[in-house]
């Protein structure tokens, strides 16, 4: 599923329910037969649900220019960590090419809606319908008391970099891939036009 929506053209998806959790599974494996002989019949009607993606964009410095060098769609977050590191992050924050704020910490959490429910939860992150079209920034146990989660507009781009002298932070979408964010580089997290639609 994860290789099927890093592409431009995605299939819709239909979900079956495997294991302990299954937030985003409306079907169980065992109904797996009746589900997809009701989906190929042309008796039935299924509808959809359409998902947004977060896009993450990250760029290096050359020549003078901000050179695009990859591209991540998460459905359900991009985390930034620390790695390895026994230290914390320190990170500088920017809401559409405005300096927000600097964030110390050992992580934050860009979450979709429907990631809203998953590490974004645990990590004391706010709860979003999954046709809101929003994302939840949630710091990992931050330094100061004063950076508390925030939900932002589909129209809002948050750019990170580091701060000199702390980690370069690693960038983990859904679990599964990961980028280091080199020093001079930056990453910006949005909302993309780009959405799944799971078969209901």
């Amino acid at each position: 599923a994860n290789i099927c929506y890093q592409k431009k053209k995605r299939p819709p998806f239909i979900t079956f329910h495997l294991g302990f959790l299954g937030y985003l599974a409306i079907y169980n494996i065992s109904q797996y037969k009746e589900v997809l002989s009701e989906l190929y019949s042309t008796n039935k009607n299924f509808s959809y649900e359409k998902r947004n993606l977060i896009e993450c964009n990250i760029y290096e410095r050359n020549n003078n220019e901000n050179k695009l060098k990859h591209t991540l769609y998460a459905l359900n977050e991009v985390l930034v960590e620390r790695g390895e590191s026994m230290k914390m992050l320190g990170l500088e924050i920017f809401f559409n090419d405005e300096a927000l704020t600097q964030v110390f910490a050992d992580g934050l959490i860009f979450s979709s809606a429907t990631g809203s429910t998953a590490y974004n939860l645990s990590a004391g992150g706010p709860l979003l319908n999954y046709d809101v079209e929003a994302m939840a920034v949630t710091a990992i146990c931050p330094f100061s008391l004063s950076f508390r989660p925030i939900v932002l507009p589909k129209s809002a781009k948050m750019k990170l970099k580091s701060m000199k002298g702390y980690p370069n932070p690693s960038l983990i979408k859904d679990g599964n891939e990961k980028i280091i964010l080199k020093e001079g580089e930056y990453a910006e997290m949005f909302l993309s036009d780009s959405y799944i639609n799971f078969v209901i």
